[in-house]
């Protein structure tokens, strides 16, 4: 019998002396299948082997009357002794399948079977019998995995079937669960619909307990204790591997005989690292049984908020608080749960990156629906007294400030009602009970002080993650509001619509909450919390250019902190002047200080800093070796996220020297933000790559132009074409993973885009680049109002307005990059450069996919006929007409079958079929996907012939 990836298992089985092995392992694994192999083996080697199926036996009765049938007995009347002389005097050896629901009687039973002869016994526990081997039997490794799913359905190996096989945890059954819906679902439909695996993922001919994945895992639910079952359940909601003092924390204190139990039956596994996880399709069945959150919940906050204070200090991420992160953002998106609990979720998910707080945690958070609510529903409903609702890190901030009296240790008290908070996110934007002009929510909040380290955080945040992805505005309009309440008490202006309706708008909403927090911080005195709110004001001014009112902030700040001996947040605001200021002095001092209070993560910030204000000045060599030493503090604190940005920056630095390593580290750095999921960075780093290939391709059109006469022109204009097939590549990439809400990202993507138009001496496409760019970058960026109007007028060849003075120096180095060469080149070369450049898009586009009335031309040359497939056809047409914009489902659905009413379910699965068809045709690789819908390779120049 040919087994595939379980090489290991039989050469052991082959080797042992042991009487009684015990296969045990997850339902599914394949342990009756490796039975059914060793016991092949043995009779080809001359030994009798008798099948024991024990899958309806539970007592010791039954195990005599099961190894009686296989032996030819009497089952009715054999008595266990009986049994167990007849099996002596057989020879045989023996496979007993199926024993974890035999009870220990029973058990006991093929004991004393294994006394005289060999016995083989699979299980989803081990017999736990002395003298026993027992040989676990995990899931098979991913490439065994991927070798069983396609001889089974006869496929090849891509990006789908790995998914599939990584959602199926690599479990046989489940990997013939699902080859048998592949002839009809199609490997991409079926991995869409594996979010309900337990139900899709059935084979009628298979036994019933094997059936589903649902009744695999039902038998052994129905085998456990309820202790056991509640465990289960805790255990489930951990969306990453965790350790036992957490889960005994979410369970129980006396739930570690339980979480054994549990480790001992196959559905609790332990990691190299002693660290416990769930197969997905387990914790899929347990999450069905979840009753309620809040002790898990707790528990992950009690783990993950000291982590988060940590960071808050600019120390580093503890990768336990990363490897939290998905339950924070389950926390802050469970509706059942408190919305100080959520909150709480909510800072210690800011502790892990503020430029994917607004997009990953929710969508909405952007326009703000959510927030507002949630804080209204704290300071509605904590009438604490003083110091009874405090987060722990403001607790401790304030005992050392006042007095260890002044400590408390009281849980969150605030609660409201989930219905209640959904009324209230119905209502955001409108017209709501209570506010008015603002006057009743500061009063609210003045009640609610034993929240209101609560509420600055949770708008500081929002501030920043504001600020991260480039809203400077919206960010700078909350920070403004904020310091107008700290600094006269005031409440906040209305803003009404016309019929003179309270309303706020989206940034508002945010602003709402960190106006409550500064009147609530300032009529308690509280010190530390105006710190936050000036330091993140002064930061958002120094973004936005504003260099004399950051200065002040966060001069202010530091004050602040000085006079409650926060000297990790005072080194941080020192940094943050040195910035400000562009003053290596106050860095240094800023560096200093954090060095001396071990704040590890925001020493290698600053130093980051120090290396970015040396480059400005026009050190590029010194600033390389400032970044190198900032990226080496990046790799001890253990942050890809941060690491992958320092290796952007060298990747930066490295370019504008003309070095060949620039390409090599931002390619690296792409890499390393994308294994940390910072999808904006990502995109940054691929519109970065993309710049520097227009560069290059700039420079080998130069190249060419100037040596036209000789053989090397043909070649230097070769590869400045390549150079811009990949810039096309990297920004539709960037384009691709790009989240949304990031005006700072879309509005650079765009200009970059406008480079890459005009490299090939299109110049009205450059000219709508750049306009696009400038439309995105509103409020974004101090600079780019100057800058693209100059880029247009360079691209247009329209008189140019004189050079644009930058407030960020960046910006300044970013327009002399780009324009430098250009000033420089004789006119001869010039003249000769455009025209490689005509030559040049000319072959860039000759790559060409054409939809026609009947088919599609594709690049390469074949042609694939859609003349008798109208649906197909027409979805093609509409994907074309849309070249490389994104098409959303339900768009293509009505261009593919126009007038037809469809249920939902029907029409998704229509044209799921309809793009694996097209795809399976020839557009594999062209026809591309992600969440924001469908579009065609926008390396490929796209022509519709209709």
């Amino acid at each position: 019998m040919m087994l595939l990836g379980r090489d290991e298992e039989r050469a052991a089985l082959a080797a042992t002396t042991a009487r009684l092995v015990t296969l045990w392992g997850p339902g599914g694994a394949g342990k009756t299948t490796l039975a059914r192999a060793e016991a092949e083996r043995l009779r080809e080697e001359g030994a009798t082997v008798v099948w024991v199926d024990l899958a309806s036996a539970r007592t010791r009765g039954d195990v005599a009357t099961a190894l009686a049938a296989a032996l030819g007995l009497d089952a009715a009347a054999a008595a266990a002794d009986d049994v167990l002389r007849a099996a002596a005097a057989s020879g045989a050896s023996f496979v007993a399948d199926n024993a974890e629901q035999v009870d220990r009687e029973g058990r006991a039973l093929l004991v004393a079977l294994a006394a005289s002869q060999r016995v083989l016994v699979t299980s989803r526990d081990a017999l736990g019998a002395a003298g026993e081997e027992a040989l676990e039997v995990r899931p098979l490794d991913e490439a065994s995995a991927i070798a069983l799913y396609m001889r089974l359905t006869n496929g090849a190996e891509d990006d789908v079937v790995r998914a599939i096989v990584r959602r199926l945890d690599a479990l046989p059954l489940a990997l013939e669960l699902a080859a048998a819906r592949a002839p009809l679902l199609g490997n991409a439909e079926l991995l869409a619909r594996l979010d309900r695996k337990l139900d899709v993922l059935k084979d009628r001919e298979k036994n019933p307990r094997h059936a589903t994945l649902r009744a695999a895992i039902a038998w052994s639910w129905d085998l456990l204790a309820e202790s056991e079952r509640s465990a289960l359940v805790v255990c489930a909601q951990f969306a990453a591997p965790f350790d036992a003092a957490l889960a005994e924390t979410a369970a129980g204190d006396d739930a570690l005989d339980d979480l054994d139990a549990l480790r001992r039956r196959a559905l609790l596994h332990v990691d190299a690292e002693h660290r416990l996880f769930l197969l997905e399709s387990v914790r899929d069945f347990a999450r069905e049984h979840t009753t309620t959150l809040d002790r898990w919940a707790e528990a992950v906050l009690a783990r993950a908020e000291p982590l988060a204070l940590q960071v808050r200090r600019g120390e580093r991420i503890d990768p336990e608080l990363e490897r939290r992160r998905p339950d924070l953002q389950r926390i802050f998106d469970a509706r059942t749960l408190t919305p100080a609990t959520r909150l709480r979720a909510f800072l210690a998910l800011a502790a892990t990156g503020h430029d994917a707080l607004p997009i990953d945690i929710d969508a909405s958070l952007a326009s703000a629906p959510t927030l507002t609510p949630l804080t209204n529903a704290v300071l509605d409903n904590a009438r604490a007294p003083e110091g009874t609702s405090r987060s722990r890190d403001a607790d401790d901030r304030r005992a050392r400030a006042e007095g260890p009296s002044r400590r408390s240790d009281a849980s969150d008290a605030a609660s409201h009602d989930a219905g209640d908070v959904h009324a209230h996110a119905r209502d955001a934007g409108g017209a709501r009970p209570g506010r008015g002009d603002g006057t009743a929510t500061i009063d609210r909040g003045r009640e609610a002080v034993g929240v209101n380290a609560l509420g600055v955080r949770v708008a500081v945040a929002v501030a920043l993650a504001l600020r991260a992805t480039g809203r400077l505005a919206d960010a700078d309009a909350i920070a403004a509001a904020a310091l107008r309440t700290i600094e006269q008490g005031e409440a906040p202006d209305a803003r009404s619509d016309a019929s003179g309706t309270a309303r706020t708008t989206s940034p508002h909403e945010a602003g709402d909450a960190l106006r409550v927090a500064g009147v609530v911080a300032r009529s308690r005195g509280g010190t530390e919390e105006a710190g936050d709110v000036l330091r993140v004001a002064g930061v958002i001014a120094r973004s936005r250019g504003d260099t004399e009112r950051a200065s002040a902030l966060l001069e202010r700040a530091l004050a602040a902190y000085r006079a409650v001996g926060e000297d990790a947040f005072a080194g941080i605001t020192l940094g943050e002047l040195g910035v400000a200021t562009q003053s290596d002095e106050r860095l240094a001092e800023g560096i200093a200080v954090l060095v001396a209070t071990k704040s590890l993560r925001a020493e290698g910030l600053f130093r980051s800093h120090l290396a970015v204000t040396t480059h400005r000045r026009g050190e590029p060599r010194a600033a390389l070796s400032l970044h190198e030493a900032a990226l080496a503090i990046h790799r001890r604190v253990g942050s890809r996220r941060l690491e992958g940005a320092e290796v952007l920056h060298r990747g930066f630095v490295l370019h504008e020297l003309g070095e060949l390593a620039a390409r090599a580290s931002i390619e690296e750095a792409r890499r390393l933000l994308a294994l940390a999921g910072a999808r904006g960075l990502e995109s940054f780093a691929n519109v970065l790559l993309a710049r520097l290939l227009i560069d290059e391709a700039n420079d080998q059109a130069k190249n060419a132009a100037n040596d036209r006469a000789t053989n090397a022109a043909n070649d230097q204009a070769a590869n400045a074409t390549n150079h811009v097939v990949e810039a096309r590549i990297a920004l539709a990439e960037a384009a691709r993973i790009a989240p949304p809400g990031w005006p700072r990202l879309e509005a650079t993507r765009l200009l970059v885009s406008g480079h890459l138009a005009f490299t090939l001496g299109d110049r009205a496409g450059a000219a709508a680049a750049y306009d696009a760019s400038l439309a995105a970058s509103r409020d974004v960026e101090v600079g780019f109002e100057a800058l693209t109007p100059a880029y247009r007028a360079l691209a247009t060849g329209e008189a140019a307005p004189p050079t644009p003075s930058f407030k960020n120096p960046h910006l300044a180095i970013a327009f002399a990059l780009l324009t430098g060469a250009a000033q420089s080149a004789p006119p001869e070369a010039a003249r000769a450069s455009s025209e490689v450049r005509r030559a040049l898009a000319f072959t860039a586009a000759k790559r060409a996919l054409v939809v026609t009335a009947t088919s599609i031309l594709l690049p390469d040359g074949p042609t694939i006929d859609l003349s008798r497939r109208k649906n197909l056809r027409l979805i093609a047409q509409s994907l074309a007409r849309a070249g490389s914009t994104p098409v959303d489902p339900d768009t293509l659905i009505a261009a593919g079958w126009p007038g037809e009413r469809m249920r939902a379910d029907a029409a998704t699965k229509r044209l799921h079929t309809a793009i694996w068809t097209l795809r399976k045709l020839g557009l594999e690789g062209i026809l591309l996907s992600s969440e924001a819908g469908y579009w065609l390779d926008p390396a490929l120049a796209i022509e519709l012939r209709e």
